[in-house]
């Protein structure tokens, strides 16, 4: 059975491209253009607003928890819930990557002149949470101290195989830019695969664009594991930043996801 790339590929080649489209390119040079930045990774899509079913995956809205855990706080303060992840979801579609079981929690300040300030920092202002047998969850109350603000609204998640497009330079892995027309394309090729567009992605690499993100980060050692737009789930909650979660290649093997590192890139 042919990747999800090489069909990428070949309905690329297929498709019915615009006149104006081929005045400057050819069918080729469309696919040469993408064919060696497409990357594998699990797309996870935002569906409409609505009340999402308990367990599920979904950003916003209040969590579905395990008794063993608690809601975290800052300084007593509740932090603001951001998504959940269930993995029965989304790893059937990483070829293995990612494992079958668990759920993946994120929270976080929702200030948007902290964000700003650098201040979403993991494990102080930001909680990441790895349960990988939860067992029975059910939906949790909204704490005291959790302003209005600071619950968003809740939109499910599908999951599905997808592509990134992603170039490395030098050890360096960044977004790969293509003609906007040609990642349409792509996605709604992916639609028709059965696979689902990246708002939210796990696996391949992080993208970061500020120099001190990439300093740090090692394309050989580490790999994502999610990374979704603080602005997608509210569009004034996280200065217009970017939550990556990175994770160690052999603690990803290993379905160490505890293992994973936080890091909130701010917009510009």
């Amino acid at each position: 059975m042919a990747s999800l790339v090489e069909q990428l590929i070949a309905g690329l080649r297929e498709h019915p491209w615009p006149d104006y489209m081929l005045q400057s390119k050819s069918v080729e040079d469309i696919v040469a253009s993408v064919a060696d930045v497409l990357v594998p990774c699990v797309g996870g899509s935002l569906r409409d607003s609505g009340a999402v079913a308990e367990g599920r995956s979904k950003v916003g809205g209040l969590p579905d928890l395990p008794g063993s855990v608690a809601w975290p706080t800052e300084r007593g303060r509740p932090l603001a819930f951001v998504c959940q992840v269930n993995l029965a979801e989304a790893g059937p579609h990483s070829d293995g990557a990612l494992p079958t079981e668990g759920m993946l929690y994120l929270f976080s300040i929702y200030d948007a002149d902290r964000a700003y300030g650098y201040e979403i920092v993991e494990d102080e202002t930001a909680r990441v949470i790895w349960c990988p047998k939860p067992g029975e969850v059910s939906a949790a109350a909204a704490p005291e101290g959790l302003r209005s603000e600071g619950i968003f609204e809740e939109r499910g998640v599908q999951w599905g195989r997808s592509v990134t497009l992603e170039r490395i330079t030098e050890g360096v892995p960044s977004g790969a830019t293509v003609d906007y027309s040609v990642v349409k394309v792509i996605n709604e090729l992916v639609l028709a695969s059965g696979g689902q567009p990246a708002q939210l992605r796990m696996l391949g690499h992080a993208h970061f664009f500020r120099e001190e993100n990439i300093e740090e980060y090692d394309a050989g050692l580490e790999r994502l594991l999610l990374e979704l737009s603080g602005y997608t789930v509210a569009k004034s909650a996280f200065g217009e930043g970017d939550f990556h979660l990175t994770i160690g290649a052999d603690d990803l093997a290993s379905a160490s996801l505890e293992k994973n590192t936080l890091v909130f890139e701010v917009g510009t």
